[in-house]
């Protein structure tokens, strides 16, 4: 399974969710903790599966984590494990 396939997977998992629960308008105005709609197609996803092994070369192994102990300590540890999703046409950041 790659990065993208948990991405994917994720987002239809919610936006199926939301469709089913006839959420839709919470979505645009609040959104959830799990997804969020930041912008006409830019959503805010939280996947947790991004913390599991497969992908620790994002997490302990990901080439940037001496930067980040560096600046933020050597006991700094990622607390949110999501994504930005931006569609094509959605709005500007």
């Amino acid at each position: 399974e790659t990065c993208l396939d948990v991405v994917e997977e994720g987002f239809k998992h919610y936006m199926h969710s939301v469709k089913q629960l006839d959420l839709q308008e919470e979505l645009l105005a609040s959104g959830f903790m799990e997804i969020k709609m930041r912008s006409a197609g830019r959503y805010d996803l939280q996947l947790p599966e991004l913390s599991t092994e497969p992908f620790s070369f994002l997490l302990q192994d990901a080439p940037w984590m001496p930067l980040v102990h560096a600046a933020l300590g050597s006991d700094a540890t990622l607390t949110h494990f999501g994504c930005m999703l931006s569609f094509p046409g959605s709005a500007t950041q």
